[in-house]
C-alpha cells in the first residue's frame, strides 16, 4: 500500500514516522532555492551590460615642431608631429610628409615623427604632415616655412700654431677686421657674412681635414688660406672637388701659376716666388751688365721653380745660362763643394750665380765657396745673388762670424720684406692698430685684401657661390673700374648696384689679379752694408716689375705709389 507522500515527496525510504519537523525541513528546502533564484536574478541584473560597438577615431595631430623656424637654402630644418589617438598609442601612429607645398608625399610611413629637409631655394613653404592610425584612418597638418637667402659664409685655414704661428694669427685678424667693416656697411647682398675659422697647425693633414670639415658642416663658399705653400696644395683638391674657391695672403710657391693644376680655384694676394726670379733677372742683366749667369736650388719646389724661373727669364732679356746650370743641390746636404765644381769650372765661367735656397743651406754653400777660394782663385770673380729665403740678417750676422767676406752679396725680396708699402697701407694699418693693439704683422694685410676680394665678388654676382666667386674675382681685383680701397665698402655697393665696374686697390697693393690668380708686386735688390747690415740697395714698383714680364701677363695698371714705411738696417750705402 502506497502513501499519498510517495507521489508529493518522489522516492521517499520509508522509515520511522518524522512528524511535523521532516515537513519544515522540506518547506525550508524549497525556501532556500527561492531565495536562490531571487538572488541569482538580482546578481544577473548588477552585470555590466555591454555598449553597442562604436566608430574608430582618426589620429588628432596637435602640431607640427620646426627647428629652426627660419633658415636659408643650407639649413637642415627639423621637422617633430606631436600626435595623440583615443584608440591607439602614440608609439603605433605613422606619419609621411610632403616638404614642398605637395600633395604627393616626399617620404613613406614611419612611426619616426621627425623629419628632416633642405630646402633648394629661396621662397615660402608648406610642410604637410600626415598621420595614420592602426585602423587606417589618417589627419593633416600643415606648416609654413620661410627659406631665405643664404648669406656668404667664408672659412680660413691659418697657421694659428706650429711652425708658421708668427704670421696666421695677423692673417686671421685681417679677415676679421675686413668681415667686420664690410657687415656694418651693410654685408653682401644685404646679408651679413658669416666666417668660420680653422687652424691648421702648420700641418699639411690638418689642413686637409679642416677644408673637408668647412666644405661639409660649414657649407662655405670660399676658403681663404693657407698660410704656407705646403697647406694650400692639401687644401686645393678640396676646394677644386666641392666648387670652393681657395685665396691664399702668403702662399707663393710658384706652381699655382699653373692652371692645369689649379683649375682656376686659386688665387693669391701675395706675389709668386718667380717673380723675384723675373726682377733678379732683370737687374743682373740690364743693372749689373751680366751676360753669364749660373744658377742654383735646393731639391724642393720652391728652389727648383725658383731657379728655373731665373734661367727662363734671364736668357729671355738676352743672357747665357753657363753649362751645368740650373744646378739643383740638396736641401739638407753638409757639403756643396762638388756642385761648386760642377757650375763654376766651366767655359766661359759664369759671372754670377743666382741660389734659391734657405739660411741653412745657404750657410754651407758660401762657407764652401770661402775655404775653396785658395785652390780655385778664380771664384773670386763670382758675384752671388741670393734669393728672398736667405733675406735674414741672422744668415749674415753668421757667415760674417765664420769670417766670410759678404760684402759684395745681394738678392731679390719682395719690396715689402723691406718695408716698401702702398701709400694706402698706413691708415689701414692705423686701423688694424687700434682694433688689436700691435702693428700687423707680416701677410696680415694680404688677408684683409683677401676678405675684401671675396666678398666683392660675390656681391658683384648674381648668387654667392662659390663658382660665381672665381668667375668674378678677377675683374673686382683689377682695372678696368672705379678705384676703391680698404674700409669703402658702402660706396663698393653703391657703384655696383649702379652697373659699375670696381677696381679694389688694396693694403697689401692693387692685388691686380691675373687669369693665373697671381698678382703682381713690388721687389727690392738688397745688399749688404759696410756695417754688414741689410738694405735696400734697389727699389722696382709693381708697374716697373709688370713691365719686366711678358705682354699680357698681368692687366695694364696706373702707376701705384709706394712709400717706405719701415727699413732694415739701412746704412750709408742705401739708395
Amino acid at each position: 500500500m502506497r502513501h499519498e507522500s510517495d507521489r508529493v515527496g518522489g522516492d521517499v525510504t520509508e522509515g520511522p514516522s518524522q512528524g511535523p519537523r521532516s515537513r519544515v525541513a522540506i518547506l525550508g528546502g524549497a525556501a532556500a532555492i527561492a531565495v536562490a533564484l531571487i538572488l541569482a536574478g538580482s546578481w544577473l541584473t548588477f552585470l555590466p551590460q555591454s555598449s553597442p560597438p562604436q566608430a574608430n577615431s582618426a589620429p588628432h595631430i596637435l602640431r607640427i615642431l620646426a627647428r629652426p623656424t627660419t633658415g636659408d637654402t643650407n639649413t637642415q630644418f627639423v621637422f617633430t608631429a606631436q600626435v595623440v589617438d583615443v584608440e591607439d598609442p602614440v608609439r603605433a601612429i605613422q606619419v609621411r610628409w610632403a616638404w614642398e607645398n605637395g600633395s604627393v608625399p616626399d617620404t613613406s610611413w614611419s612611426t619616426n615623427k621627425s623629419g628632416t629637409h633642405v630646402f633648394p631655394s629661396v621662397g615660402n613653404y608648406t610642410v604637410r604632415c600626415e598621420a595614420s592610425d592602426t585602423g587606417g584612418l589618417t589627419t593633416n597638418a600643415l606648416l609654413d616655412i620661410r627659406v631665405t637667402p643664404r648669406p656668404l659664409r667664408v672659412g680660413t685655414i691659418l697657421s694659428l700654431t706650429g711652425a708658421l704661428q708668427a704670421f696666421g694669427p695677423g692673417e686671421q685678424n685681417g679677415v676679421d677686421m675686413a668681415v667686420q667693416e664690410i657687415n656694418a656697411a651693410g654685408g653682401v647682398h644685404g646679408r651679413l657674412v658669416q666666417v668660420f675659422h680653422m687652424d691648421d697647425s702648420t700641418d699639411p693633414s690638418y689642413a686637409a681635414s679642416d677644408a673637408a670639415t668647412l666644405v661639409s658642416q660649414d657649407h662655405v663658399d670660399a676658403i681663404i688660406g693657407a698660410t704656407g705653400s705646403g697647406m694650400c696644395a692639401a687644401i686645393l683638391p678640396v676646394a677644386k672637388l666641392n666648387g670652393v674657391f681657395e685665396l691664399s695672403p702668403s702662399c707663393t710657391r710658384a706652381a699655382f701659376t699653373d692652371l692645369s693644376y689649379t683649375g682656376g680655384w686659386f688665387g693669391r694676394t701675395a706675389p709668386s716666388d718667380e717673380l723675384q726670379a723675373v726682377v733678379g733677372a732683370y737687374y743682373a742683366y740690364q743693372n749689373e751688365s751680366i751676360r753669364y749667369s749660373a744658377a742654383m736650388g735646393i731639391n724642393n719646389v720652391y728652389g727648383v721653380r725658383t731657379a728655373a724661373a731665373y734661367v727662363a727669364n734671364f736668357t729671355r732679356f738676352g743672357g747665357t745660362i753657363t753649362a751645368g746650370s740650373p744646378r739643383i743641390v740638396n736641401e739638407f746636404g753638409t757639403d756643396y763643394t762638388a756642385d761648386l765644381h760642377a757650375i763654376l769650372d766651366v767655359t766661359p765661367s759664369p759671372q754670377a750665380v743666382y741660389v734659391a735656397a734657405y739660411p741653412p743651406n745657404g750657410e754651407v754653400l758660401v762657407q764652401n765657396w770661402w775655404a775653396g777660394l785658395g785652390a780655385n782663385p778664380g771664384w773670386a770673380n763670382v758675384t752671388w745673388m741670393f734669393s728672398e729665403g736667405v733675406y735674414d740678417q741672422s744668415f749674415i750676422d753668421s757667415l760674417v762670424a765664420s769670417g766670410v767676406n759678404v760684402s759684395s752679396f745681394h738678392g731679390t725680396a719682395p719690396g715689402a720684406y723691406a718695408g716698401f708699402l702702398p701709400s694706402g697701407y698706413g691708415p689701414w694699418a692705423a686701423r688694424y692698430q687700434a682694433r688689436y693693439g700691435g702693428i700687423p704683422p707680416l701677410f696680415a694685410a694680404n688677408a684683409y685684401d683677401a676678405a675684401y676680394l671675396v666678398a666683392l665678388a660675390a656681391e658683384a654676382a648674381a648668387d654667392i657661390s662659390g663658382t660665381s666667386i672665381r668667375a668674378n674675382v678677377q675683374a673686382v681685383a683689377s682695372p678696368p673700374g672705379t678705384a676703391l680701397g680698404p674700409g669703402q665698402w658702402a660706396q663698393a655697393l653703391s657703384e655696383l648696384a649702379a652697373g659699375h665696374d670696381v677696381n679694389y686697390e688694396g693694403a697689401s697693393g692693387s692685388v691686380n689679379l691675373n687669369a693665373l690668380g697671381d698678382v703682381p708686386g713690388e721687389y727690392i735688390i738688397w745688399a749688404v752694408n759696410r756695417s754688414n747690415g741689410l738694405y735696400a740697395q734697389a727699389y722696382f714698383n709693381e708697374t716697373t716689375v709688370v713691365s719686366m714680364l711678358p705682354s699680357g701677363f698681368f692687366p695694364t695698371a696706373p702707376p701705384t705709389s709706394y712709400v717706405l714705411l719701415s727699413a732694415v738696417s739701412r746704412g750709408e750705402n742705401d739708395e
